[in-house]
């Protein structure tokens, strides 16, 4: 499976039928009545969804009411390495980032960076290597 038939990483929902990715959620609101919203690029959201005013301003960025939102789901990829699963943690140029937490794996290879307490990463060529991809839905309150 290649880079492009995978569905994207990262967090994404539905609005007025349309799929968009996530950068982050929070809670905000005036009063102190506070809004569960997601934030998304301006480009990406349809016309007419209701947004969260009087939060921080981004350029590009919106915050749209979670209530607005179905289906909320954090997107994996997983890859088989060396016949461990990993999850993958970026990808650039064609190469996935991968991390272990276990020391012992890391002390088979010189390729791995990183320490016991953040982990330990390495670059990997995904090519021929077994790729899955899952989701889990996102349960957060709702406003």
């Amino acid at each position: 499976m290649t880079e492009s038939e995978l569905h994207p990483r990262g967090l994404f929902g539905i609005v007025d039928d349309v799929e968009l990715r996530f950068y982050s959620w929070a809670s905000a609101g005036t009063f102190g009545t506070p809004v569960d919203h997601v934030n998304a690029r301006t480009e990406d959201v349809p016309q007419g969804v209701t947004l969260v005013e009087g939060y921080r301003k981004t350029p590009g960025i919106v915050s749209i009411p979670i209530s607005e939102v179905e289906d909320l789901r954090q997107w994996d990829w997983f890859v088989v390495f060396e016949g461990v699963r990993y999850r993958v943690v970026s990808e650039r140029d064609g190469k996935f980032l991968i991390s272990t937490g276990d020391s012992a794996v890391a002390a088979k290879s010189a390729e791995w960076d990183g320490n016991f307490r953040d982990d330990w990463m390495r670059w990997i060529d995904p090519s021929g290597l077994p790729v899955t991809v899952e989701s889990h839905e996102v349960k957060l309150p709702r406003a």
